[in-house]
């Protein structure tokens, strides 16, 4: 259980929700591109991010935006669940 305190994955979520429950608000930006070719072709590029103050990444605005950190959080709540529980039952043995 004491470990898990050291996972990357609990330390940004508490990064990003301290800065959210704060108020602290980020920057969107919005980057695109558009090329036309000799043979009459379009290409487009379009990225669209969400820069937070005091964090070193960015939230990038596609479809895995939000089940990225959904799986993220699931896989740590699976690793903190049972940890805790263990935990609980240790120490109820010694009250």
């Amino acid at each position: 259980l004491a470990g898990l305190s050291q996972d990357s994955g609990f330390t940004i979520i508490d990064v990003v929700r301290n800065l959210l429950a704060h108020r602290i608000s980020g920057r969107r930006s919005v980057r695109a591109s558009s090329t036309t070719h000799p043979d009459g072709r379009h290409t487009h590029w379009h990225e669209e991010t969400w820069h937070i103050p005091g964090s070193n990444s960015e939230l990038i605005f596609d479809e895995q935006m939000l089940q990225h950190h959904l799986n993220d959080i699931t896989r740590l709540l699976t690793t903190l669940a049972p940890a805790a529980r263990e935990f609980a039952e240790s120490c109820r043995r010694f009250t």
